[in-house]
């Protein structure tokens, strides 16, 4: 019992314990991370500045060797000339000012000398890189400007003359906006670039408000220097609240170091400081990053551990529950199948259903023109019926039987569209077998005979008489897609004085083209796709429900076809149907469009 009670104790310890280094071992390795990152940025962040300086380094010994600066300190009236070299000089480098200085610090030609921060007449005696340069023949320096309050470094050099100091020319790179050129993996507000003097004042900083201040106060000694030499015009140089915390185990001994840092007005924030020495110009470069990836890996590292844990302390709980799941789903997955199974079927049911009503409203559509292509032939018959009766009774035998055979003709005719329409009218099994879509084509041209009678519409059909186009399709469906598109086509152009439709059909690589042109008022829409949508129509409610390029669609799609329509130039409606022909058949030639239109006009001669 004694060990049954103290099981529960030693897991959660063994859990406490588990969670905790997980969570240290995190802390280290972002740590770790971090700093390299750190580390690579400031290199990079290095090389571009040092880049930077040595591209201007040269610039002073260049302009001080050119003949017009050395005669411009030998004649005073040639200032004017040499406020213009320098000047263009200036523009050329694209350096921030370019001043010549006589041996007293006095400022005798410059290339702002049209600006009105000008340079001219100010002493920069004070200034080290004048007095550097005049001792050593060359300065570098940087400081804050006393006349245009910006920051920047600068080249000095000596000018002289017959072996003799005659003068100084300084180069000024202007320094402000560097941090916006600094491109960090990290936010703005993450992470800060910090450049330090020698004194450890802050001249360059990605935090506007930490320039010209100190990362430790200044002595009296450095104080007072500063104040001599006006390096940043005598401004107020503050101390930030840098204040060093115990540091992680990953970083000791390294020139990492964990810091709260902020304004003496602000409540500090803690960073990353990591930092690297640019001897040349004797100044530290500090990259400070917030550790709060740092917590948020370590929080993520502890809660994934404790997250294992309670994992592996459920794991047999999940896989109980999961075999019962697994059974109760089994029973539903089944109960649904057969539910979609029966769904199914209905739908299916109800698509054929669908298809069937829609060839019947179209021969309803047409019952018109059927009625008056079947009144014709009867009338006909009983007029010959009649008449052979009396050639009989006057033993006109001959005559009789002409009129016989000629009713004979005429049952044949009414049987043969009889015949077309119970075809067309018949429910199709959805089977496909190699058609040949000039066969379809003509037997639903038969179909609407009538309707292009009785509307008095011209049919071109542009179709060779010896092309032979199969494709893979069912022919009943095929000729109810045919006969949708003529009809629709009939219906288009029966306002028009000359009503005409055009028929078109060839091959294009393996596809067959099925082209059906009126010369109506055109799509009424400029979405075209809308035109398939089911109960979608330009019509009154009495002419149709809309159904019927729905249905045209899904026996296109369902034969892997497509159908598309679009408005003629002469303002008429095109339909164009493509079906892949038939893998069965290797035609022997390509269908070709016909030179000259055959025109079959279907107009009733009879009154």
């Amino acid at each position: 019992m004694k060990s049954k009670n103290r099981l529960p104790v030693f897991l959660c310890l063994l859990a406490i314990i588990v969670v905790g280094l997980t969570g240290w071992i995190g802390m280290q390795i972002s740590y770790t991370e971090l700093r390299k990152k750190a580390l690579n940025e400031l290199f990079r962040y290095r090389t571009s500045i040092q880049y930077l300086l040595e591209r201007y380094q040269p610039l002073p010994e260049v302009i001080a060797s050119n003949p017009r600066l050395v005669e411009g300190l030998q004649n005073a009236n040639r200032q004017q000339d040499t406020n213009l070299y320098l000047e263009q000089m200036a523009e050329a480098s694209e350096a921030s000012v370019i001043y010549l200085m006589d041996t007293g610090g006095n400022t005798i030609a410059a290339s702002n000398w049209q600006s009105t921060v000008s340079f001219l007449g100010k002493n920069f005696s004070y200034r080290p890189y004048f007095q550097r340069a005049m001792k050593e023949g060359t300065g570098l320096y940087f400081a804050l400007g006393t006349t245009s309050k910006t920051r920047g470094y600068y080249f000095a050099r000596r000018v002289d003359l017959n072996g003799k100091a005659a003068g100084v020319l300084v180069v000024k790179l202007d320094m402000d906006g560097i941090e916006d050129a600094w491109e960090s993996p990290w936010d703005r507000h993450e992470a800060a670039f910090v450049v330090t003097d020698n004194n450890s004042v802050i001249f360059i900083s990605t935090r506007p408000k930490w320039r010209f201040h100190t990362l430790q106060p200044l002595t009296e000694q450095q104080q007072s220097l500063l104040t001599s030499e006006r390096r940043y015009d005598n401004l107020p140089l503050s101390p930030l609240i840098f204040l060093q915390k115990e540091q992680p185990y990953s970083i000791k001994g390294t020139n990492s170091e964990i810091r709260h840092v902020g304004l003496g007005h602000q409540i500090p924030e803690q960073f990353l400081v990591q930092r690297v020495a640019m001897p040349e110009a004797d100044w530290q470069l500090y990259l400070f990053i917030r550790t709060t990836s740092v917590y948020s890996s370590t929080l993520t590292a502890a809660m994934v551990a404790a997250t294992t844990m309670i994992i592996l302390l459920f794991g047999w709980l999940y896989l109980r529950e999961r075999r019962r799941r697994y059974r109760v789903m089994k029973k539903a997955r089944d109960t649904l199948n057969r539910t979609v199974q029966e769904r199914t079927l209905e739908l299916k049911s109800a698509n054929h259903q669908l298809v069937q009503t829609a060839k019947l409203a179209v021969l309803g559509q047409m019952s018109a023109g059927i009625n008056h292509e079947l009144n014709q032939p009867l009338t006909a018959i009983r007029s010959y019926a009649e008449n052979a009766m009396a050639f009989l009774e006057r033993d006109r035998t001959e005559t009789a039987l002409q009129n016989m055979t000629e009713i004979l003709e005429l049952t044949d005719h009414m049987s043969s569209i009889v015949r077309q329409l119970k075809v067309f009218a018949r429910k199709s099994d959805e089977g496909t077998e190699p058609v040949d879509l000039a066969t379809a084509l003509s037997a639903a041209i038969r179909i609407v005979g009538p309707a292009l009678k009785s509307t008095r519409t011209v049919l071109h059909n542009e179709t060779s008489t010896n092309q032979s186009v199969v494709v893979q399709a069912d022919l009943i469906r095929l000729e109810q897609v045919i006969v949708n598109l003529l009809s629709n086509a009939i219906e288009a152009v029966k306002d028009k004085d000359q009503p005409i439709i055009w028929i078109r059909l060839h091959q294009k690589e393996n596809m067959a083209e099925l082209q059906v042109i009126d010369n109506g008022c055109g799509l009424p829409i400029d979405d075209t796709d809308q035109l398939f949508e089911p109960f979608f129509t330009t019509r009154s409610i009495d002419q149709g429900l809309g159904l019927g390029l729905s249905i045209t669609l899904h026996i296109i799609e369902s034969l892997d076809g497509t159908i598309s329509a679009q408005n003629t130039l002469a303002g008429g409606a095109l339909f164009t149907v493509r079906l892949p022909l038939a893998s069965s058949v290797n035609p022997t030639y390509k269908a070709e469009l016909v030179g000259e239109e055959q025109s079959k006009i279907l107009t009733s001669s009879h009154t």
